[in-house]
């Protein structure tokens, strides 16, 4: 991958994906001309050193290896310090690039200050229903749960999924990076969030999109459970009233 300056830089956290990331390069760097972009791998996965190295040089990418895993927000910061792209593309491991879409993208948001996220398709091509949301209060927790029917949908969009998320790089330094107090979860919620209440806005480009195949890197049901809750109330005590607090903290004793 070229050293000076790209547009994207293009960067995947993995833990545990190893496999998926080796398809996840190749649909890449098969479909995009690579003189736009460079790719970072961080890895918080020891287990995976060996085989991340290996891909690392098979596709030309930085690979940056950490000897645990500190959270996906840790390794985004960690990828953006390596990054010379003026735009910042966070990619899910666990994802296939299914068309020729840098170029066109690039031209449509090179002038925006604002944070873009792709569309998330399943397998099958139907949009996933948590790639983008309205900003998030308790009263929309309650409708996120509901039937896609019977909810209030997604616009005006609010935050992005970090499974298909751009930025400025200048924007990320603007904000101090990634909050690294949140393990899993939430931080691609509280960056969007953050970035709104500077002035950015916060939009959706339909016609670009990824194939997710999600949730590949959790070692456990009970462990993704804890980092969920614990990220949603942090999340909580940052940006929402205390009476919302108070609740979501009940609600979650509850249904521990």
């Amino acid at each position: 991958m070229p050293k000076n300056h790209p547009f994207f830089s293009i960067i995947y956290v993995n833990y545990k994906s190893a496999h998926y990331l080796e398809s996840a390069l190749k649909s890449l760097i098969s479909q995009e001309e690579k003189e736009i972009f460079e790719i970072i791998i961080v890895n918080n996965d020891k287990e995976e050193r060996d085989l991340i190295e290996k891909l690392g040089q098979e596709f030309s990418c930085i690979t940056l290896q950490n000897t645990s895993n500190k959270g996906f927000g840790s390794g985004v910061n960690q990828g953006v310090q390596a990054a010379s792209g003026k735009w910042i593309g966070l990619i899910n491991p666990d994802t296939l690039w299914p068309k020729s879409q840098l170029q066109v993208l690039q031209g449509k948001i090179k002038e925006k200050n604002a944070v873009i996220g792709l569309r998330l398709l399943d397998k099958d091509g139907q949009e996933e229903r948590f790639g983008c949301g309205r900003k998030i209060t308790l009263l929309q927790l309650f409708f996120n749960h509901l039937p896609p029917i019977l909810s209030l949908g997604r616009k005006p969009v609010g935050w992005l999924s970090g499974g298909a998320l751009f930025f400025q790089k200048a924007l990320w330094a603007e904000l101090k990076g990634f909050d690294e107090k949140y393990f899993l979860y939430y931080e691609d919620v509280d960056f969007c969030e953050r970035a709104r209440l500077a002035g950015r806005n916060i939009e959706q480009e339909p016609l670009f999109s990824i194939v997710h195949f999600g949730g590949k890197s959790h070692s456990s049901k009970k462990q993704q459970k804890k980092h969920y809750r614990e990220s949603q109330i942090y999340y909580f005590e940052k940006f929402r009233p205390w009476y919302e607090q108070k609740i979501l903290k009940l609600l979650h004793l509850f249904l521990s």
